[in-house]
């Protein structure tokens, strides 16, 4: 099984292009060939992972959606292309010795086939002509960590009486609690006041790679009982408490999502 992995990579090594994949160092693709990708192959049984073929061989227009729709890219599995993104393959190594995948560069977005209502191109014009007082901004405040009384000075002088959405309402915003030294109390009063309470860790270690490593039954113990403690102290609906930030914004990718699906909670980045 090594053997074959390891001719797999090599051949991806010969025959990868610096047309949207640019490793440390790279072969051009023949004449007519384009790079092939990870997330762009045609379902077909083959295993010629990351290998170009020339725009001869079978093509498959869905496969290659916003780049060179002659190009073919052969694996068991299959997904089409996004955007106008160039096919790179995860065999297109940057030849740092952790095996670091290949990066994609963006084709230049063309905003005479990319149009409204089915495509916009990423720019920091208004879309459809609109003036700007056409165009409602729309705000998140979200506040991390524990309610002190220090914080609710500072809230207060946020979420005055005089600060109003379009629709009269006041405004409001998202408090990511940790339970560390949070004072329960204030934590209360601003659910009372429409506030969304949401779960931010029992003890935001400062320790960055113990969230990275935090298994699920870990993630359990530090945010699904979180939950049930903001429910009791703050007196707070458990059903009302669905959102999640992570400490330091670091997760530990499977399980952590893993966790979230099973305890119905919403990450927030």
């Amino acid at each position: 099984m090594g053997d074959k992995l390891f001719v797999i990579i090599t051949l991806a090594i010969l025959v990868f292009s610096g047309n949207g994949c640019y490793p440390d160092w790279y072969s051009e693709c023949d004449k007519n060939e384009d790079c092939c990708t990870l997330n762009c192959f045609r379902e077909v049984a083959s295993w010629d992972v990351g290998v170009c073929y020339p725009i001869d061989g079978d093509t498959d227009d869905n496969s290659t959606v916003g780049s060179d729709t002659n190009s073919t890219c052969l694996a068991l599995w299959a997904s089409n292309c996004i955007n106008d993104s160039q096919c790179c393959s995860k065999y297109c190594w940057r030849g740092d010795p952790d095996w670091t995948y290949g990066v994609c560069e963006i084709i230049p977005c063309d905003s005479t086939v990319c149009s409204l209502p089915n495509c916009s191109c990423s720019d920091k014009y208004v879309p459809g002509n609109l003036t700007m007082s056409e165009i409602p901004q729309m705000v998140f405040l979200t506040f991390d960590d524990a309610n002190s009384e220090q914080s609710d000075i500072l809230y207060k002088k946020i979420f005055t009486s005089e600060r109003k959405n379009p629709n009269g309402a006041r405004i409001t915003g998202t408090f990511y609690v940790s339970h560390e030294s949070n004072f329960y109390t204030y934590t209360n009063e601003y659910y009372d006041q429409g506030h969304e309470i949401a779960l931010h860790s029992i003890t935001h270690k400062d320790n960055y790679s113990y969230w990275e490593n935090l298994d699920e039954d870990g993630w359990f113990r530090e945010v699904g009982v979180q939950r049930e403690m903001m429910s009791r102290f703050a007196n707070i609906p458990a059903e009302e408490i669905i959102g999640f930030r992570t400490p330091f914004l670091q997760g530990s990718g499977d399980s952590m999502y893993q966790f979230l699906y099973k305890g119905a909670l919403t990450l927030n980045f």
